[in-house]
């Protein structure tokens, strides 16, 4: 019987404190597809399990993970909307990259004046003084991971 059990899977006893998993659960198992306390588990598992183990190890990919999403009803009124919204969204990533390349040029060159070295000004023009400086890297790259814990 033992060796049954290892190969089916891992049986374990679970107690769900936090009131809004609870209701979250609740919720899911009222879909059709989802009548089984397990297969909810499991699937929250299967999503929950991989992006647990990016944040506390790096080891896996967020991307392996596809989290399902019931189809949506919209009408063209909305999609037009949110085509604009998209649309304006991508404007404001490439301003916001823009500004930042030239910020980061600009405090280049400030470090550079305060060291009292002359540079060559081609380096500005090619976009070689560009780099972020390393404290606003970091700054940057716990912010993103913040965001992704949280989002």
């Amino acid at each position: 019987m033992k060796e049954k059990r290892n190969f089916i899977g891992v049986e374990k006893h679970i107690r769900i404190t936090d009131i809004e998993i609870g209701k979250q659960i609740e919720r899911i198992m009222e879909l059709s597809e989802y009548k089984s306390f397990n297969k909810v588990i499991t699937e929250a598992l299967f999503y929950g399990v991989p992006m647990l183990c990016e944040k506390l190890f790096g080891e896996v990919r967020l991307e392996e993970a596809v989290p399902y999403s019931p189809p949506i009803q919209s009408n063209e009124l909305e999609d037009r909307y949110f085509r604009v919204m998209i649309q304006l969204l991508k404007e404001t990533v490439m301003n916001v990259v823009i500004n930042k390349s030239i910020l980061s040029s600009l405090f280049h060159a400030k470090e550079y004046d305060n060291k009292g070295l002359n540079i060559n000004n081609e380096l500005f023009t090619n976009g070689l003084m560009s780099d972020t400086p390393d404290y606003l890297y970091d700054f940057e790259i716990e912010s993103i991971k913040k965001m992704q814990r949280e989002g």
